[in-house]
């Protein structure tokens, strides 16, 4: 997804909470992208990094929208231009995508 994106010239930060340094240099070597260390927090908690990744994006993109999504969201690279079109033109602040009802069929079922 990141070598994708960055191929397609979307500029990203990708916040690394201690991988392998062989992975990390993988994402150095992209162009447009931006590997910041995550800052420390307690175990389970994934706010803070999401926090940190969003004030790095927020500080790069200046007046450009900026686009959060998680690695496993691989196929939204592909919908970035069409989710941004409402910001760009001044329609919108915010935009949040809704998923198709058969996009749920990935997702794991719930226990009682």
């Amino acid at each position: 997804m990141v070598q994708r994106a960055s191929v397609l010239g979307y500029r990203m930060v990708v916040v690394d909470g201690g991988s392998p340094g062989w992975y990390r240099e993988k994402f150095e070597k992209l162009q447009h992208v931006q590997v910041v260390e995550e800052i420390s927090h307690p175990p389970g908690k994934l706010g803070p990094g999401r926090r940190q990744a969003m004030k790095v994006a927020g500080e790069l993109a200046k007046n450009d929208p900026v686009v959060f999504f998680e690695p496993e969201k691989v196929g939204f690279v592909t919908c970035v231009e069409t989710a941004a079109a409402p910001v760009l033109a001044g329609e919108a602040d915010l935009v949040v995508p809704s998923r198709m009802p058969q996009g749920f069929v990935t997702y794991p079922k719930s226990k009682p």
